[in-house]
């Protein structure tokens, strides 16, 4: 696998590296939001992703979603991370392409290392360290 896709509605993103094997996929919400959640690896992409409910959306309903992704200190593929209305944390990545975005939300990274680095939000704060 050499890239990791990520697009959420309504979700707070959070992904680190750290001493684990493989790239784990934690996710915690309720039940609507997380049966919604579809994960695939196809052609050595991993994507996760939430729909976007837009106008369909009932918007006196509560939403919630928390994913957390712990990905191998060796990845160096690219990533692709992006989120509405959700608040995004980047810890440690390292990769060929790093392109992260949110809509509505706080971007907050640190200790990235990347070839190219993309970092864009429409209505949040962007906070890098490292």
């Amino acid at each position: 696998m050499n890239t990791l896709q990520v697009r959420l509605a309504w979700a707070t993103l959070e992904m680190m590296v750290d001493d684990v094997p493989e790239l784990q996929v934690m996710v915690s919400g309720d039940d609507n939001d997380v049966s919604d959640l579809k994960i695939s690896c196809q052609d050595g992409k991993l994507q996760v992703e939430q729909p976007t409910y837009g106008l369909s959306m009932k918007l006196n309903t509560e939403r919630w979603m928390q994913l957390f992704l712990r990905i191998p200190r060796e990845w160096k593929g690219a990533v692709d991370a992006g989120t509405i209305s959700g608040m995004m944390s980047v810890r440690g990545l390292c990769g060929t392409d790093l392109a992260l975005d949110t809509v509505s939300g706080d971007l907050r990274a640190a200790n990235l290392q990347a070839i190219t680095l993309g970092m864009k939000t429409a209505t949040g704060d962007i906070q890098v360290g490292g």
